[in-house]
């Protein structure tokens, strides 16, 4: 789904030993989710003008696995927010009757807090 996003769960731990940043995002996602789905489009476009770097994880990938558990990751459709040695977790999604959509203003939180 995020495949072509500069940072990923594929260069996670490079970048996060490397640059030991204090205040970044992780967005976890799952293909097929239809939570997930829903939420890319916003996503991206709250992503793109945040001054926070922000990696996209698979669930399914080994990384992912690790993150998931090591955050307690309950559903795919999670953000994870560290500012300044504070972590935060989100649900960035929900259905609403029979559609999925996000949740703007939880990702307005997670990408502009």
């Amino acid at each position: 789904m995020y495949s072509n996003q500069k940072y990923t769960e594929k260069n996670y731990e490079q970048i996060i030993s490397k640059k030991n940043p204090e205040n970044y995002n992780l967005i976890f996602y799952k293909k097929g989710c239809p939570y997930c789905k829903a939420a890319k489009r916003d996503i991206l476009a709250y992503q793109k003008n945040s001054k926070y770097i922000t990696f996209f994880i698979d669930v399914d990938t080994k990384v992912g696995r690790n993150l998931v558990s090591a955050y307690g990751v309950r559903k795919a459709a999670t953000s994870i927010t560290f500012r300044n040695g504070r972590v935060n977790k989100y649900l960035y999604a929900q259905k609403v009757g029979d559609t999925y959509e996000s949740k703007k203003s939880v990702l307005k939180v997670i990408f502009r807090e």
